[in-house]
C-alpha cells in the first residue's frame, strides 16, 4: 500500500468517497437538505425545475411558476446555467427533494477530486502528491463553503479541473484532439456557472504566456490556443447569442447601463442586496466564514512559495485572480469610502456581462486550485526526500487540519436544513388549482421548495425580495389594494390595513389566486426589521405570529387549515382540510413553534463577531 511508486487507485477512490460522506453525514437523514439559506432554496428549486423540463421537454428559460401570472425569465437571470443541474435530475427524479441533495454533492466531491486527481498526475508523475493535492481539493474551504451556502453550482467543478488538464496538455504538441477539448471544458464550465469562463481566463492568459515563452514553436502553440477559443466561442455561442439579443432589447437585469466609464468610481447601487463595493474578498474574510486565510492554507501558501515548485506557471494567475476577487472596491476600517480597483472597474465596463458579477470573491475558486497544485509540489517533495510513508502521514495531517479548521466554522460537515414539507403542503396537493400567495412578502421561504410537490404558481419568487430581479409589471401588480392589504395584514399590528372593496378581492381572484398561506415563525422574523424602531421585546416579537393570524382573519375570513406556523385561507371556498388541519381557536391563537433560526454557520460567524446580530 505505501510503495515508492503510487497509491492503489481503490485507495484513492476509496479515501475521495469518505471524505465526501463524512461531508454530507448529516443530511443522509430523511427529510434533510445539504446547506441552509435562501440559494439553497433556490438550489433544490431550479434542480427540480430542470428535471421537470427534462422529463416534459420544456424550455427552462421561463416559468409563470413565479411572479404568477407575469413569470419569471430564467435565462435572463441566469444565462440557462443548468448543467450541474442536469448531472443532477437523475438523483431528483430517483430521490426527489430534499433526498438527493446529499448522495448528489457526495458525487459532485468524489467528481471534482477525481478530475482534479487526472490534471495532477499528469504535472506531479502520479503518487501519494496527485493523490494528495486532489483530496485537499475535494474539501478546500471554498467549495465546501459554497455548497455550505446551498450553492451547489459553484462548487459542481469537473470542467474546470478537466479544462486546466487540456490546457496543459495542448503545450505539448501539433494536434487538434488538446485544442477542442480545452475549449468544450471551458465552454461547459462557463455553462454551468457563466463566470466561470472569465475565471479560467483570467487564470490560463499568464499561464499561457509563460508557456509561449517557454516554448520552441510558438506560432504552433498560439494558434492552438486560438483554436481552443474558437471552439469555446461556438460551445457558448447559443447563450451569448441570446444574451446579446436579450440585451439590446432591456431583459436583462443588472448590466451597469452608464453613460461614465469612469475606471475610478465605483459601481452604482443595484436594486438588491449588493453593495457598492459587491462580495469581495475582504469583505467575506472580514464578515463571513474565513477562507484564504484560514491557518492551514495561508500555511499551504507561504510553504509553496518557499520551498514549492511550478509557481512561475501558476502563481502569477493566482495573484491576477487574488487582486480581481477583492472586488472594485478595497474596503479598509480606516480609510473611508476604501480604494477603487481600477483593473476590476475596466474589466467591468468592458467585459461582457462581468458588471453582472456580484459576489468576486467566487474567483478564489482558481486560487484555491492553485494553491492545490502548490500542495502537491511540496508533497512531492517530501515524498521523494522522506518516502511513502511520510507523505501519506503528511496527507492525513493536512485533511484533518483543514476539515477541524472548517468545523469551527460549522461548514464541515455540511450544516443541515429540514426540508420535508408538512401535512397541509401534501394536502394543497391535492387540491383544485389556484396561485398561492405567502406571507411575509419579501422573506427567504422555503416556499419555493415545496412548490416541487404542490406545483401551483406563486406571487412571488426566489428573488422576490430583490426589485432588480422583478418582472416588468409587477410594480403595479404590488401597488393593488389587495396585495397591499395581504402584505400589511402579515406585518406590523400597528401599521393600518388599507380598505379593501369587492372588486379588488375578486380582481386577485380573477388573476388565478386561490390559496393564501401565513409563515408565522417568518412574520415573527420579518419583525426584527420593522420593528426596530419600536424596540420590540422577545415576548413582543413571539406574539406577532399570532396577530398576524387574527388580522387576516379579520381581513379574509375564517382559514381552512392550520398546522404549527402555518395557516392557509382558501378566497374561493369549497375545501374541507381533514379533521388534524382544521382550525380552532388553540390551533390559530396558541403559539406551539419554535422561532426559525439562522443556519447554523451564520449563528456562530454571529457569536464570533464576524456578521452583525439582527437588531
Amino acid at each position: 500500500m505505501f510503495s515508492d511508486s503510487e497509491p492503489s487507485p481503490r485507495l484513492e477512490l476509496f479515501v475521495f468517497v469518505v471524505l465526501a460522506l463524512i461531508a454530507v453525514g448529516p443530511a443522509l437523514g430523511a427529510g434533510a437538505a445539504v446547506g441552509d439559506g435562501v440559494d439553497m432554496y433556490g438550489t433544490l428549486w431550479f434542480y427540480w425545475w430542470i428535471k421537470d423540463c427534462i422529463v416534459h421537454l420544456r424550455d427552462p428559460s421561463f416559468t409563470d411558476l413565479f411572479f404568477y401570472p407575469l413569470g419569471k425569465d430564467i435565462f435572463a437571470h441566469t444565462g440557462d446555467n443548468f448543467v450541474d443541474a442536469v448531472f443532477a435530475a437523475p438523483f431528483v427524479a430517483a430521490l426527489g427533494v430534499p433526498a438527493f441533495t446529499a448522495p448528489f454533492v457526495a458525487v459532485m466531491l468524489v467528481a471534482n477530486a477525481w478530475t482534479f486527481r487526472l490534471f495532477a498526475r499528469d504535472q506531479l508523475g502520479g503518487g501519494w502528491a496527485a493523490f494528495g493535492a486532489a483530496a485537499l481539493w475535494e474539501i478546500n474551504p471554498f467549495t465546501i463553503f459554497e455548497i455550505t451556502c446551498g450553492r451547489y453550482t459553484q462548487a459542481f467543478l469537473p470542467f474546470f479541473a478537466l479544462a486546466i488538464a487540456w490546457f496543459v496538455r495542448v503545450e505539448r504538441g501539433p494536434g487538434w484532439r488538446g485544442p477542442v477539448l480545452l475549449g468544450l471544458f471551458v465552454g461547459l464550465q462557463g455553462w454551468t456557472y457563466w463566470f466561470s469562463g472569465w475565471f479560467l481566463v483570467f487564470m490560463l492568459t499568464p499561464a499561457a504566456l509563460y508557456a509561449l515563452w517557454q516554448s520552441d514553436d510558438r506560432r504552433g502553440l498560439a494558434l492552438r490556443y486560438v483554436g481552443a477559443a474558437l471552439v469555446c466561442l461556438v460551445v457558448i455561442s447559443p447563450a451569448a447569442v441570446a444574451m446579446f439579443r436579450a440585451e439590446a432589447s432591456g431583459g436583462v437585469p443588472g448590466l451597469s447601463n452608464v453613460e461614465s466609464v469612469s475606471l475610478f468610481e465605483p459601481p452604482h447601487q443595484l436594486a438588491n442586496n449588493v453593495s457598492k463595493s459587491l462580495h469581495g474578498l475582504v469583505k467575506a474574510e472580514r464578515h463571513g466564514s474565513p477562507l484564504l486565510t484560514q491557518r492551514v492554507w495561508m500555511a499551504i501558501a507561504a510553504a509553496w512559495l518557499l520551498f514549492g515548485t511550478q509557481r512561475r506557471r501558476w502563481a502569477p494567475g493566482a495573484m491576477v485572480l487574488l487582486i480581481f476577487a477583492i472586488g472594485p472596491v478595497l474596503e479598509l476600517p480606516s480609510v473611508r469610502g476604501g480604494f477603487v480597483m481600477p483593473w476590476y472597474m475596466a474589466a467591468y465596463h468592458y467585459l461582457p456581462y462581468f458588471d453582472r458579477l456580484w459576489f468576486p470573491y467566487r474567483m478564489m475558486v482558481g486560487v484555491f486550485f492553485v494553491l492545490c497544485i502548490g500542495a502537491g509540489t511540496l508533497l512531492l517533495r517530501v515524498e521523494r526526500r522522506r518516502g511513502a510513508k511520510i507523505a501519506a502521514a503528511a496527507i492525513v495531517v493536512s485533511l484533518i487540519a483543514t476539515a477541524v479548521e472548517q468545523h469551527k466554522w460549522q461548514i464541515f460537515p455540511f450544516v443541515t436544513r429540514e426540508m420535508r414539507a408538512p401535512a397541509l403542503i401534501h394536502w394543497l396537493a391535492k387540491q383544485p388549482d389556484g396561485a398561492v400567495m405567502h406571507l411575509p412578502f419579501g422573506i427567504t421561504q422555503p416556499a419555493i421548495v415545496w412548490q416541487t410537490l404542490h406545483h401551483k404558481p406563486v406571487f412571488g419568487g426566489m428573488g422576490e425580495n430583490a426589485k432588480l430581479l422583478w418582472p416588468a409589471g409587477y410594480k403595479d401588480r404590488m401597488k393593488s389594494s389587495m396585495v397591499k392589504a395581504l402584505i400589511a395584514a402579515a406585518r406590523d399590528p400597528e401599521e393600518p390595513i388599507p380598505d379593501v372593496k369587492a372588486v379588488h378581492r375578486e380582481r386577485f381572484l380573477q388573476d388565478g389566486f386561490r390559496w393564501v398561506i401565513l409563515h408565522r415563525d417568518l412574520a415573527e422574523s420579518d419583525s426584527r426589521n420593522w420593528g426596530q424602531h419600536r424596540r420590540l421585546s422577545v415576548e413582543d416579537v413571539q406574539q406577532v405570529g399570532i396577530q398576524a393570524t387574527r388580522r387576516l382573519v379579520k381581513l379574509l375570513g375564517e382559514p381552512v387549515a392550520v398546522e404549527g406556523v402555518l395557516v392557509m385561507w382558501d378566497l374561493r371556498g369549497g375545501s374541507v382540510a381533514p379533521e388534524a388541519l382544521r382550525p380552532d381557536d388553540t390551533r390559530l391563537y396558541t403559539r406551539t413553534w419554535v422561532s426559525e433560526r439562522p443556519p447554523v454557520y451564520e449563528q456562530v460567524l454571529r457569536e464570533t463577531g464576524r456578521m452583525e446580530s439582527p437588531k
